[in-house]
This record gives structure tokens, sequence and C-alpha cells, in this order.
């Protein structure tokens, strides 16, 4: 699973609660966030709250849909929408945290970037609705955005740099890649079945011929038991065990599974090839690179020095992914009551998930 950390270089479509947040008339350029110097200034994040919000419901494709999305991002259904949702205001928040996070690592290790290319695009503008609509977000949203994405790339190749090539991977890794086996057998439903149709074979009669005709197997009777070729560990334990033992062309003696009784042959092995396994061996070597870019990331935004303002979120030095964040003041009142008290409450006022404080708080703006 894809660390939260990396997941939030691309925004989600976020399960809200219902508290309101920032006012979404608000125009006063005063910074609610600085990360590091960097500062974000009210009036940009309630452009680009805004900006997400009507992406978000340009791609609701029914109106019960867009009335659902309405209240997560703006807690009410109906216009006048007079503030944002506070969950909502924390997420964005907490996400430009992240992309100044990634940039300031990319500047730190003096990462190349380059343009995406036409599947990495793709990906990124996907979750905005396509092409079309994130050319509608703000553009500060959109450069910062594909500055992180770009970076985020760099940084993973960096990773992948320091590991080994698929090649050198799949020979030191050979064991994970056992090859195929190709397997034939006869299934029966008793054990007095299966060693007459075992004697049958040995006394000369074809494998196939007696499978066709006795095997219960629909899968395979009619192509003579022939099973596919593959790795013996995708059967049954008991079958695997069996078939992993026989040299080519030998013929098992009859093996119980919760199927019945098999007669088993092997009628080939081959070894696995790097051609064969290439992409496995990449995403192996790919997610080798996400977690080690990963824990350089979160090891940056542990000494990041964060502030923000209070009336739209509460930045949390051990969030609860054990590494810094920013949430709503009700889901930071939760988690510091949760903190003194480890118990949950029981009951009508007991916090929900999609209401941590049990009430709303609205947030005026200039």
């Amino acid at each position: 699973m894809k660390h939260r950390l990396l997941a939030l270089l691309a925004l989600p479509v976020v399960v809200l609660g219902m508290s309101a947040g920032l006012s979404a008339c608000a125009t006063t350029s005063n910074a609610v966030l600085d990360v590091n110097g960097v500062k974000v200034s009210r009036s940009t994040l309630d452009e680009e709250l805004k900006g997400f919000a009507d992406n978000q419901l340009a791609q609701q494709k029914t109106a019960a849909d867009k009335t659902t999305m309405e209240g997560r991002l703006y807690g009410k259904t109906k216009a006048p929408r007079e503030s944002f949702n506070a969950e909502f205001v924390a997420f964005m928040l907490n996400t430009r945290l992240v992309n100044e996070v990634v940039h300031a690592e990319a500047v730190s290790r003096k990462v190349t970037l380059t343009p995406l290319d036409a599947s990495a695009r793709k990906t990124l503008v996907a979750d905005y609705g396509g092409e079309s609509l994130f050319r509608k977000l703000p553009k500060s949203f959109q450069a910062r955005t594909e500055r992180s994405s770009k970076e985020f790339a760099a940084l993973l190749a960096a990773e992948k740099k320091k590991l080994p090539t698929a090649a050198e991977y799949f020979a030191q890794n050979k064991v994970k890649y056992p090859g195929a086996t190709c397997i034939s057998h006869i299934l029966v439903p008793t054990l007095a079945e299966a060693e007459a149709a075992r004697a049958r074979i040995v006394g000369g009669e074809d494998f196939a011929a007696v499978a066709k005709a006795v095997s219960k197997d629909p899968g395979s009777k009619d192509t003579g038991g022939s099973l596919s070729c593959g790795n013996p560990a995708q059967f049954v334990a008991e079958f695997a065990n069996a078939a992993n033992t026989l040299k080519i062309d030998e013929l098992s003696q009859p093996v119980q599974t919760q199927f019945g009784f098999h007669i088993i042959k092997v009628t080939k092995r081959t070894e696995a090839t790097l051609d064969a396994v290439k992409v496995t061996v990449e995403d192996a070597l790919g997610t080798q690179a996400q977690t080690a870019a990963s824990a350089s990331l979160v090891k940056r935004i542990k000494t990041a020095k964060v502030s923000v303002d209070p009336s739209l979120g509460t930045y949390l030095a051990t969030g609860a992914n054990g590494f810094p964040e920013i949430v709503s003041a009700a889901a930071a009142k939760s988690a510091n009551a949760a903190a003194v008290v480890p118990t949950v409450p029981t009951g009508p006022t007991a916090p929900t998930a999609s209401d941590p404080s049990g009430a709303k708080t609205t947030v005026a703006g200039g």
C-alpha cells in the first residue's frame, strides 16, 4: 500500500466530516501556513480550495452524487455556501506541507527534473477528471502539482540508481522465481479408483486416455488431464508438494487433497527467464525505491519548521501515522482526548469518523 505521505502528492477525493472551515469569500492575504519560510496566503488557499471543490463537483455524474459531494466539501448542500469543510481545509493545508517537503528534498539532493511522459501525465490528472478539468484548476495549484510529480519521479529515479539492475536482482533472487512446471493429473473420488487408474497407466495405457475416461476434474478431463504450466504453489499444498518432488514423466502414488484423490505427472519444467518475469522484478525494485523515497521524506518532514493559522488547523508533531501532519481543530481535540483517555467513549455523544468533535465550528473570513 502506498505510504500516506506519498498518496498526498496527488489529491484523492477524501471522505470528509461536516464541520465548517475557511470562509468561501475570504480575500485577505495574511499567511495561513508557513513551511520552512514558504508562506501560503489566505487568498491563495481560498482560491485553491474553491478551485479544487469546483473540480470535484464537475466530476459528479448524478445530482445525488453532486449533493453528497457538496456536503463533504462545504458542510451544506444549498447556497449560500459560506464556508468550506474544516477537514477539507486541513487536508489541503497538509497536502501543501507535503508538496513543500518534497520540493525541499528535491532541491537538497539536486535531482534532475524531466518532463512527465504520457502515462505519468495521465495518472497525474486522473484524480482531477482528466486534462481538461485539471487545466481549469488555479494556475498555482496546477504548477505545484506538476512540480511535485516531477520531483517525486526524480527522487524515485535517484533511489533506483542505488538498487541492482533488473538482471542483477533476478540473479540474486532466483529462488523467488521458480519458473514453470507443466502438470497433468487425474482426479477421482476414492483411493481405490485412484489406484485402479494408476494401474491402468502402469500397465501401458496412455495417461491422457485414462484421464479422459475416469477423471472428475471438468477443467482438465477433456485435455487429458493437462493443467496450465506455472508455479505449483498455485495449487493446494498436498498437490504442490507432490508435484515438486516428481521427476519428469514420473507417475505419483495417489495424493489426497480436499478435492479427492489425484494421480499426478510432471511433463515439463522450465527455469524462469528474466524476460518472463521482468515486470514482476521491476515492480519489486519500484517498491524498494518508493520505500526509500518515503523514508527520506518522512525524515525531512519531521525536521520541517511549520506554523499554521490555529483557526484553520493544528500542526501535530506526531500525527496518526507517526509523522507530522496538519489536522482540523476538531480532529486535534479528538486526538488529544484519545491520548489522555485511551478508551473510546460510547453513547450518543461519542466522537465519530465523520465528525470527530460532535460539533461544528465556523471560521470567519475577511
